[in-house]
């Protein structure tokens, strides 16, 4: 049937509101989009049939009741209720603009539980809300939940026609016993055996798991070419397990939903409140664990330099005073050392600056003490005994330097060595291998062959700005 023709109200006044257009039909009427002709207000006006018996009018009758009794965002609002000239019933409702939620489903399926949750959330507001007032929807499908046009996301149940009062009498029911009520896709057990006595706010749990179900999986629970058939399997079958079809859903989530379409009331969550906040606490376990399984390995962690530069010496060196040399030559001794000695070095070895340190070859020195004695002894040369030895470098031979005469004393006996101990005693220096000595003082006094050059290149230039200038 055509919901966007004229309608045969069209026109027709019901108390203060014109009927314009049919926008929806269902069991018990029609609905009609309406207008108040002086404020302008749009409203919606379900209109009951012609052709009514009793039930019909006192369903109708209690579905506007029930609205008006739970009064609740989610839930859509009731102005007015009232009869028309030739008796046919009619209550005023909110106008809403938007759609179905299952013309949401159809464009969005499968839904990411996060997607899922802000729709979950108003749907267990506006069930409990009805629970609390002792009213029991018993139809819930994606056909009876509008979701608005408008920012923030709002949702809103609707059609309260076959709901059900739980604090009134059974001799009340209007529906008979054995009488399934409800859509058999989304119907509970309990309704589809028609077991009236079980009926409870989980039979609502029950409907909206099938609805989560679907969102998740793109499919419905149960699937079957007839009604019977269909009403059999919510009785006796178990849905497939959620991860089979879509493995990426939270176990947490996937188990709360299974959990909705328990065949008994009891095993059901407890209320629509409890099961929201399951649902939030599963989704904020899996993002913890998401988190703490994504956190990377501290050790892949690579600051890079910290652009302090830390020397440490490879070995320790003693704090030296310098002595007064001759030959040129710079020597450190130990501050335990007496001052003022003095060493006397021939000109051809302070000369040799590629002669190693360290050479095996005996060195015939003079030796002036404080006391002003002088003589000329044999030195042995020092091996450290506390280091491990040194891979040494190659090297030349160096060339044997002729003996000097000494100038007094007696002559100096090459079988016996110079003690090592003594005020007079030199102690080496722990210097790490790739450190150079210094030059000596000959060495350091000697002009570079090639620095006139470049004083008499900086003289050329200045006299040629300085023609340039002038």
């Amino acid at each position: 049937m055509d919901l966007q023709r004229t309608g045969s109200l069209h026109g027709k006044r019901f108390g203060n509101y014109i009927a314009h257009q049919r926008i929806g039909q269902g069991g018990m009427g029609s609905v009609y989009k309406a207008e108040h002709p002086e404020i302008g207000r749009t409203v919606a006006i379900k209109v009951l049939m012609r052709h009514h018996n009793e039930e019909m009018l006192q369903r109708f009758l209690e579905e506007a009741r029930t609205i008006a009794r739970i009064g609740h965002a989610n839930i859509v609002d009731i102005f007015d209720f009232g009869r028309t000239h030739n008796d046919r019933l009619y209550y005023v409702m909110e106008w809403l603009d938007g759609r179905e939620l299952r013309e949401v489903m159809n464009e969005k399926i499968p839904m990411s539980p996060d997607q899922i949750t802000p729709y979950l959330e108003q749907i267990c507001a506006g069930l409990q809300a009805a629970h609390d007032t002792g009213v029991i929807h018993r139809d819930l499908k994606p056909a009876n939940i509008f979701v608005l046009n408008r920012e923030p996301l709002t949702v809103k149940i609707l059609d309260f026609g076959v709901a059900k009062l739980l604090d009134a009498p059974v001799s009340s029911h209007l529906t008979s016993p054995g009488i399934m009520i409800g859509t058999p896709m989304f119907c509970s057990p309990e309704q589809a055996a028609a077991e009236l006595e079980k009926l409870c706010p989980q039979t609502d749990l029950y409907a909206l798991g099938i609805i989560v179900y679907w969102m998740l999986t793109g499919q419905p629970p149960f699937m079957a070419d007839n009604n019977a058939v269909l009403l059999a399997m919510h009785i006796t079958d178990k849905p497939k397990p959620i991860l089979e079809l879509v493995p990426i859903v939270p176990t947490g989530i996937a188990a709360l939903v299974e959990q909705c379409l328990a065949k008994e009331p009891g095993d059901r969550p407890a209320s629509a409140s409890g099961l929201m906040a399951a649902w939030s606490a599963a989704l904020g376990q899996h993002d913890l664990e998401a988190t703490v399984t994504e956190r990377p390995d501290p050790g892949s962690y690579d600051d890079g330099p910290s652009g302090i530069l830390v020397f440490v010496p490879m070995t320790p060196v003693e704090e030296v005073i310098p002595t007064s040399i001759s030959g040129e030559a710079v020597i450190s001794i130990s501050s335990r050392e007496e001052p003022e000695a003095v060493v006397t070095l021939p000109p051809e070895s302070a000369d040799d600056d590629d002669e190693p340190a360290g050479s095996e070859e005996q060195t015939t020195t003079s030796v002036e003490t404080p006391a002003g004695k002088r003589e000329t002894r044999p030195v042995a040369p020092w091996t450290p005994q506390d280091q491990p030895e040194a891979k040494p470098e190659p090297k030349q031979a160096p060339e044997q330097a002729p003996e000097q005469a000494p100038e007094e004393g007696p002559a100096p006996k090459p079988e016996e060595p110079v003690a090592q101990t003594g005020p007079l005693q030199r102690v080496p220096t722990h210097v790490p291998a790739n450190t150079t000595t210094e030059r000596s003082a000959r060495s350091r006094g000697r002009v570079a062959p090639w620095l006139p050059w470049v004083l008499l290149a900086l003289a050329v230039g200045v006299a040629v700005a300085l023609a340039l200038l002038r």
